[in-house]
């Protein structure tokens, strides 16, 4: 048997991480346990669990690390540890305190077996030696980590070890051949999010839940971590088929917010109510794309389109060929169905069958539509359309984490997600204005709520819309495999998962928006990435005790937008802790990238990437191309050093560029303001990155002429407005470099797609011009 390692931290604790001093205190009522290796169990079995003490799921540490943080009444703390270290406790391996530091905020720091060190090139090794075996500890070597001439290691205690982490680094600190001996701790991971203005944001606990009564805490799917990398693209349309649709709600009457909706059920242009009992379409439509407005609630996907279609009574094979094929023919990216057949052991016809494919499978222009159905709330094995293989089937878990009552169940469920259920809480979401829908007013309510599969399936389809506006490029087939690999494993111990990982209740999990839209970001084609690297190696002094710093620049003459960056810096100086070094990006922002840090330590020499330095993703995304400028500041006195030379590295997306050329071949009407006019129809989507427009004209007297293009939205820039004088033709490209104008176009946002226009125009008689051609250039 593998003797345990018995951890004894002691009030008042210290560390030391880089430079700094911390000051710890153990928490009052947690503590950590390593499991042994043998252990299978995600979890300490049952059998093995304490009576006080419970396993306290806020913490998920890495599997590998075979830790688990349990909580228990403080009173019960030394007890609860020590049947956790008695021999007889066969899964543990070791047990020990966690810390907090000292006047903190109560966030704990998790102690891990592991020490890193760094040790002086010139250390007697045999020393070196010794020290492991006093300690009894194991050595790694990490060469990614040694620099400036000392050998990094990380250490890690055996059964050989007698003292706890902290104790034997800081003992190993004294040595003379130990420059640097830190504790390893796992720390909580502070997620980049985006909380919006929308007053009842806070009750829509589908999207965050943060606990209480009726709530288990983080039984949500962390739509604000998901919405700090997108709250969804215009372009990304969501089809919700279902009864009516309130489309006056001002959830849904922005700008361009509806498009291509139909009544199948009334065969009318709008799908609005027609009776008091029609109010789950505006419901469902609200889970998955309300408007982030300062209003009311929000959707998953606030800023993606709604194409609502309205059902008809009955259903039979023509009816269903013609919402589906409406929904494909017209662009929807998702395609939402909180629906079924009101028929006990339905089955879909062949045609049905074939007509959900083609939507799944050919929409998106080849690249599939997503099409997501419930899976009913009988509390039975599912049915009908939900059994299709090409769908995304939803099933419903409740506020808790645990199965809703009613969700139906079986193999065919692919994931679930949050809704009411019993013990839990219903969904906040729109409603029909005024004294009609589920609730008087303007939206559901915690006593009038929403809920069912019904609720599930649109937030599940909202998901999907979300990853397509990070990565319009993704399958249907991908968007489905995505959520299944990140699906959270909830209720482990009741939702019977296969040892594939599937549960008839749950499917693969609960879905995580996060982590969808995390992944569809990383699925990106890496074929589209270019890593591009621009070095300075001017030598600058840097002014002593000097708060302006010396400053020096790149100019990025190269397009791309930034995917990634790091930045390099050498700088020689006796004394790094009197420096301060930003980076200020071509359109002014600032990330400060050292700050008075490393102490006595000489020169900083140093690569800061998006993961040692947070700040730099505020540039991911911006345009690379214009005057990056570094600045150094020595900020006390005594010491002098100078800035040697910097570099940025890039990994930029690769331009994606159309060009569209119309050969007029056309007289030019002599004197007239009118003009010519040509036309461009560009068919693709995308976000405008960059734009040229090059001009072909036969004119004896180009100084008559004027030039404008005109855009799909219909704004007129002028690319040429009679200067030339007496010059012949007019043979020029045009770009925002010399048409700063332009810019209004790339600074907006503007989708390529429609139809552009080139408008020439001779102003004065006597001279006649022709068109020849013009071409029109688009990055994407």
């Amino acid at each position: 048997m593998t003797e345990k390692i018995y951890t004894t931290f002691s009030r008042g604790s210290a560390v030391q991480r880089d430079t700094v001093r911390i000051n710890l205190e153990k928490s009052p009522n947690c503590f950590v346990v390593k499991k042994r290796a043998s252990v299978y169990d995600p979890r300490i079995d049952d059998e093995d669990r304490l009576e006080r003490a419970e396993f306290d799921k806020s913490f998920i540490l890495p599997s590998t690390s075979r830790l688990e943080v349990y909580r228990v009444d403080p009173n019960h703390m030394e007890s609860a540890m020590a049947k956790m270290r008695s021999s007889a406790h066969r899964a543990v391996e070791w047990c020990a305190h966690v810390y907090q530091p000292e006047r903190g905020n109560g966030d704990l720091l998790i102690p891990t077996e592991r020490i890193y060190v760094e040790i002086a090139e010139e250390a007697d090794s045999r020393s070196v030696n010794a020290l492991l075996e006093k300690y009894g500890l194991e050595a790694s070597p990490t060469p990614e980590f040694d620099e400036e001439g000392y050998t990094a290691f990380m250490l890690s205690l055996t059964s050989a070890a007698r003292e706890n982490p902290i104790k034997i680094a800081n003992d190993l600190r004294e040595q003379r051949d130990i420059r640097v001996a830190e504790p390893n701790f796992y720390v909580p991971v502070e997620l980049q999010a985006y909380y919006p203005d929308d007053p009842l944001f806070n009750q829509q606990w589908h999207l965050e839940n943060r606990g209480g009564i009726g709530l288990t805490k983080g039984a949500d799917v962390s739509a604000p971590e998901a919405w700090a990398i997108s709250r969804g693209d215009s372009d990304v349309t969501v089809c919700v088929i279902d009864d009516g649709f309130d489309l006056d709600h001002p959830d849904f009457n922005s700008e361009n917010k509806v498009r291509h909706a139909f009544d199948f059920g009334n065969n009318r242009k709008l799908p609005t109510p027609q009776s008091r009992e029609e109010n789950h379409g505006t419901a469902c439509a609200g889970v998955a794309v309300a408007d982030e407005n300062g209003i009311g609630t929000i959707g998953i996907a606030p800023k993606c389109g709604l194409m609502p279609v309205g059902l008809p009574t009955h259903l039979d094979d023509n009816g269903i060929t013609d919402l589906f094929e409406h929904a494909r023919r017209n662009g929807a990216d998702v395609i939402s169905c909180s629906w079924g057949a009101d028929v006990d052991g339905f089955v879909m016809s062949t045609q049905m069958r074939k007509v959900i494919s083609r939507a799944a499978r050919e929409g998106r222009n080849g690249k599939g539509s997503v099409v997501v159905f419930a899976a009913g709330n009988h509390s039975e094995a599912v049915s009908g359309f939900a059994l299709h293989p090409d769908v995304i089937t939803v099933s419903a878990s409740n506020s808790h984490d645990r199965r809703s009552h009613y969700s139906n169940f079986g193999d065919a469920v692919w994931i679930c997600a949050p809704s009411s259920g019993a013990g839990g809480r219903p969904i906040i979401t729109t409603d029909r204005l005024g004294g009609m829908g589920y609730a008087s007013g303007d939206y559901t309510t915690s006593v009038n709520g929403f809920g069912g599969t019904s609720s599930s399936t649109p937030l599940v389809a909202g998901i999907a819309a979300l990853m397509l506006s990070a990565n319009p490029m993704l399958t249907s087939a991908e968007i489905k495999e995505i959520m299944r690999k990140t699906a959270v494993k909830i209720d482990p111990s009741n939702g019977k998962y296969s040892p594939q990982g599937h549960s008839p209740y749950y499917g693969w999990g609960r879905i995580d928006a996060h982590a969808c839209v995390s992944k569809a970001t990383d699925m990106r084609d890496s074929t589209a990435l270019t890593n591009k690297a621009y070095t300075s190696t001017r030598y600058r002094d840097i002014p002593d005790n000097n708060a302006k710093g010396v400053s020096d620049t790149i100019l990025v003459k190269d397009q791309g937008r930034i995917t990634s960056m790091e930045v390099q810096v050498n700088i020689a100086h006796p004394y790094r802790g009197d420096l301060q070094v930003k980076l200020q990006a071509p359109n002014g922002e600032v990330v400060v990238l050292h700050s008075r840090s490393g102490g006595s330590q000489d020169n900083l020499r140093k690569r800061f990437t998006l993961s040692t330095t947070p700040a730099l993703a505020k540039f991911v995304q911006n345009q690379m191309a214009g005057e990056w400028q570094l600045t150094v500041a020595d900020l006390a006195k005594h010491d002098d050093g100078a800035l040697e030379g910097w570099s940025l590295h890039f990994k930029v997306d690769q331009p994606t560029n159309n060009t569209w050329m119309v050969e007029p071949n056309a007289e030019i009407p002599d004197n007239d303001p009118n003009g010519i006019v040509s036309e461009v129809e560009v068919k693709e989507k995308g976000k405008l990155k960059s734009i040229s427009v090059s001009v072909d004209i036969t004119h004896p007297w180009r100084g008559d002429l004027q030039v404008f293009l005109i855009s799909p939205s219909g704004e007129h820039f002028a690319l040429y407005t009679g200067h030339g004088g007496s010059a012949d033709d007019l043979k020029q490209t045009f770009n925002v470099g010399n048409r700063p104008q332009l810019r209004t176009l790339l600074d907006g946002n503007t989708d390529i797609k429609g139809t552009w226009k080139l408008k020439v125009a001779d102003l004065h008689n006597n001279d006649v011009g022709t068109f020849n051609r013009w071409s029109l250039t688009l990055e994407r």
